[in-house]
């Protein structure tokens, strides 16, 4: 009886053992994190972006995780990168917000013609902790917005020279798949195309598409010159994402939880840095990166806003949380148009 005793505890001492080696070796394991972006790595600031972040972020934890960046769509297309990251198969993307709004209608505000003063505005307020709306918004649909890196003003690059406005009707522009990025061109008088970015060049080089919308560091990095005419009227934002899987996230220890969430933010101002000291200079030096940008009147313009302004009542009319949501940057907008709002705390 007493020899059954001692072979019971012994095998329940055994049990232990093994179970703590287990739970050591699962707490060792390195964890890996995949992250999608749309365009090529560095100096593209989207690109650059997800490599700052990686370095920061593994600088933090050390080998425990092993932050796996996939430039230029090679996880798959646009829409196969935002399931994945909703299902957690994907971990993270550096996305311009225009990809979203079939997912989040509330980050549509970032799409609205004639609102935000500039991209710039945008980078600022939302980067001080003025994106509490468009976080909530996101982490319902399972992704967290944890910052905005930055981006220049949106603008429509252009094959064909345009002196007029009756010049923009029938031309093909590609715009983010975003209904209020498609609805505020369509209202414009341009005819208004959804394309993957990886399919634009062709389309350039083809004459399938006209022109894009979008901002000259993607026009520069895919070499899309014979775009060579660009209009900046609008001053629409262009705002990547620092987006990560919440199923994903909630799985993670909390001590790497938080360096995701520290990398994320540190990680801006770099590369905010780097676009202006170094990559818009560069593109400015380029010869090969001839661009003419062409402007337009004040009556033109005005007509334009004209057109737009209704795409607004449209966002507004979607639900009472993109009601909400627009009245809460309006007012930012005139309390602060230049941006200098004082950081929230938190």
């Amino acid at each position: 009886m007493r020899q059954n005793w001692y072979t019971f505890l012994l095998a329940c001492l055994v049990l232990v053992l093994g179970l703590s080696a287990v739970t050591a070796q699962a707490q060792d394991r390195k964890i890996v994190m995949r992250i999608g972006t749309i365009t090529t790595g560095p100096p593209q600031p989207q690109g650059l972006a997800a490599e700052e972040f990686k370095r920061i972020v593994e600088s933090k934890v050390g080998d425990r995780l092993d932050v796996q960046v996939f430039h230029s769509l090679q996880l798959g297309t646009i829409a196969q990168h935002l399931q994945g990251l909703q299902n957690g198969s994907i971990h993270g993307i550096f996305f311009p917000n225009g990809f979203y709004g079939g997912i989040v209608p509330e980050i549509m505000v970032l799409d609205l013609a004639f609102f935000f003063p500039n991209a710039e505005w945008v980078y600022q307020m939302l980067n001080k902790g003025y994106m509490e709306p468009l976080q909530k918004a996101m982490e319902a649909k399972g992704l967290l917005l944890f910052s905005i890196p930055p981006a220049p003003d949106r603008e429509i690059f252009l094959v064909p020279k345009i002196t007029s406005l009756d010049d923009f009707r029938g031309k093909r522009i590609r715009t983010f798949s975003s209904p209020i990025c498609q609805q505020s061109l369509a209202a414009m008088g341009f005819t208004p195309v959804n394309l993957d970015s990886g399919e634009v060049p062709v389309a350039i080089q083809q004459g399938t598409i006209d022109g894009l919308e979008v901002d000259i560091t993607f026009w520069y990095s895919q070499k899309l010159f014979r775009a060579q005419y660009s209009l900046d009227f609008h001053k629409g934002s262009m705002s990547h994402t620092a987006t990560v899987s919440k199923r994903w996230y909630d799985t993670l220890p909390a001590d790497i939880q938080q360096a995701i969430r520290e990398a994320a933010v540190e990680m801006a101002p770099l590369v905010h840095k780097h676009m202006y000291e170094s990559l818009l200079p560069a593109i400015a030096a380029n010869p090969d990166a001839k661009l003419e940008r062409l402007s337009l009147s004040d009556r033109d313009v005005n007509e334009l806003r004209a057109r737009a302004l209704p795409v607004h009542d449209v966002y507004k009319n979607m639900s009472p949380a993109c009601l909400e949501t627009y009245n809460y940057y309006k007012g930012l907008i005139e309390k602060y148009p230049n941006g200098d709002a004082p950081p929230l705390k938190k």
